[in-house]
């Protein structure tokens, strides 16, 4: 059994350092960096001003420079956001620990810490249709702008339902309705073009594609696009994507 000493900071070296494990040890299994940009700050506001765009090719016949009134220049920036969570510890109970209660608790908090932009990230994709993002869009609309360029759609109304079960009627969702969104999807992204109407994309390879969706539609994500067969055939879509979560 531990000692109380006269050094206080004992204890609160020891909280750290069981937080701080934990929460490493935890930090792999986060699902946010696999289909989200990432970027690192460490200011109350982070400010984009670099977010030009290339004009089109021309052939050259009486120009020699091209148009300042075509190289545009996008800008946002974006407010950082604080968050904090807080537990009740008795100093007695990390000390005098037996049972290994107060090591639980902290892993408990450094898991809910870890995972908290899993969260964030999970609720802004469900509101996505209702919320607006940074461009002032819907995260899902079919009305985005940029530059020139708008109307374009991120929004597929597909197959497959949102809800697996109500009451006690079977789930409906099929491998077969699954493939025919996921085809209609690729098909509406390769279509998305930059301002100057190129497109973003010239092939997409599977390794780059995620599909998040919801634990109720699961197993059928997974069968249509990882089984080997569906229904005694060949399933052309095995390996289609990078992964589900």
């Amino acid at each position: 059994m531990p000692i109380l000493t006269r050094n206080r900071q004992i204890t609160r070296k020891e909280v750290r350092g069981l937080f701080a494990k934990s929460f490493i040890t935890q930090s792999r299994d986060v699902l946010y960096p696999l289909f989200t940009e990432t970027v690192d700050t460490y200011s109350e506001r982070e400010f984009f001003a670099t977010l030009g765009t290339v004009p089109q090719v021309r052939q050259i016949t009486d120009e020699v420079e091209v148009p300042f009134s075509e190289l545009n220049e996008y800008t946002f920036d974006f407010s950082n956001k604080l968050f904090k969570s807080l537990i009740r510890l008795k100093r007695s109970l990390v000390d005098f620990d037996q049972t290994g209660q107060s090591r639980t608790l902290l892993h408990s908090m450094a898991g809910r810490v870890v995972n908290f932009p899993d969260k964030l990230a999970m609720s802004r994709l469900r509101n996505g249709t209702a919320a607006p993002c940074i461009t002032g869009s819907n995260f899902f609309a079919t009305g985005h702008v940029l530059g020139t360029q708008s109307g374009q759609s991120n929004l597929i109304t597909g197959n497959t339902p949102t809800n697996s079960w109500t009451g006690t009627t079977p789930r409906p969702d099929t491998a077969e309705k699954v493939i025919n969104d996921l085809d209609r999807a690729l098909v509406q992204m390769l279509s998305w073009v930059d301002d100057q109407g190129e497109p973003f994309y010239q092939k997409i390879r599977p390794e780059d594609l995620v599909v998040v969706c919801s634990p109720l539609l699961y197993s059928t994500m997974k069968l249509a696009l990882s089984a080997k067969f569906i229904k005694q055939t060949d399933n052309v879509y095995e390996g289609f994507v990078g992964g589900v979560y």
